[in-house]
């Protein structure tokens, strides 16, 4: 009996040393792979049936990859778990947006919404908080955004909003809408059912990595099966720059931009709340430049319905692009780059007196 516990004994700790091993493993190597098995757009988005969001952040939600953690707070929005933007007392900012928003590649205190929050409260020393809340959502568009005010933002009772609008933010095809659909089951996927156990489980990368390769082994799901939209082969075909180039120069598409930029509008007078739409550059190619002609039709459309308007290129243009963005493939920006940006924002707002 005293041999047959001994035995027991040696492989429990034998089997829990090896699971810690590679427990370790994991956390060193998958932050770097996991992005290429399982994209991070299902991990913290869900489907809705609103077909002007069509998806949102999944609340509580938290994910390592690519070296970043990702943590969705109990509101929904990619924040700190304390703020809720719905009590806070102060003067509050709802900044909405895209990847470059809600801050894709680097950590949350490195995000422009809380880089602005900072900059601003050390400027504003002895006077009540100011507070950024960070309602950017990886791939949406104009129309996703407008959505999200309408939806969340408003019920904040925010001061005022800042929308940090991207060029492609026009109404194009968006990657991370395409893989919610084609990866379907995804989050319920090896679920026990169990709160604490699927709690503790989720925080494990071995089981992370387990859990991605068997789902796509048992889906025969895969990246090289996506079926692209149309916009996006037309992408591919013509140049993903060329592309958005052409867009701007579309009457059609220019006139969608305006009807979206008019409901904006009635949401911004109805509610008696100020926009500013700030104008992310594209990371790439500072010398040749090819989006002045974009940038002059938002801020021109930006204008006619009264709203404040910064363009950001002018902010980094004098750097180089790879001192300003994460890397050549991922051209979001990185620390430095959103803290650029972020001075330049806080310099308006001062400038425009949209902080008393």
């Amino acid at each position: 009996m005293k041999k047959i516990l001994t035995n027991f004994l040696i492989s429990f700790f034998t089997i829990v040393i090896t699971l810690f091993l590679l427990e370790l493993f994991f956390r060193s190597y998958m932050g770097k792979t996991s992005g290429k098995v399982i994209p991070l757009s299902l991990k913290i988005h869900k489907k809705v049936t609103n077909p002007n969001l069509k998806y949102t952040l999944i609340p509580n939600s938290s994910v390592f990859q690519d070296n970043v953690r990702y943590k969705i707070n109990s509101y929904g929005i990619r924040d700190y778990p304390d703020h809720n933007p719905y009590i806070e007392k102060g003067y509050k900012i709802a900044a909405v947006g895209d990847s470059f928003t809600f801050g894709l590649g680097v950590e949350l205190k490195d995000t422009w919404p809380k880089q602005l929050e900072r900059i601003i409260n050390q400027q504003k020393k002895g006077v009540s908080p100011y507070h950024v809340f960070n309602f950017g959502v990886m791939g949406y568009d104009l129309t996703q955004n407008i959505e999200n005010i309408r939806e969340k933002v408003i019920k904040t009772k925010p001061d005022l909003i800042i929308i940090g609008y991207c060029i492609n933010d026009v109404g194009i095809f968006s990657r991370e809408f395409t893989e919610i659909n084609y990866f379907k089951g995804y989050r319920d996927f090896m679920k026990t059912g169990i709160g604490i156990i699927d709690k503790i489980l989720s925080k494990s990368r071995l089981f992370q990595f387990i859990k991605n390769r068997l789902y796509m082994k048992k889906t025969n799901r895969s990246f090289k099966k996506i079926k692209k939209p149309k916009d996006a082969i037309i992408a591919l075909r013509k140049g993903y720059h060329n592309y958005l180039e052409e867009l701007y120069n579309n009457k059609e598409v220019v006139k969608r931009l305006r009807e979206k930029f008019k409901e904006l509008k009635n949401i911004s007078d109805t509610y008696k709340i100020p926009v500013l739409i700030v104008l992310f550059p594209e990371l790439k190619d500072f010398k040749n430049y090819r989006f002045y002609h974009a940038a002059k039709i938002i801020k021109e459309i930006s204008e006619e319905n009264g709203f404040y308007f910064l363009d950001l290129f002018p902010c980094v243009d004098k750097y180089k692009e790879e001192e300003v963005r994460l890397n050549p493939v991922n051209l979001h920006p990185n620390p430095f780059g959103y803290r650029l940006f972020s001075n330049c924002i806080y310099s308006f707002l001062k400038r425009n007196n949209l902080l008393q």
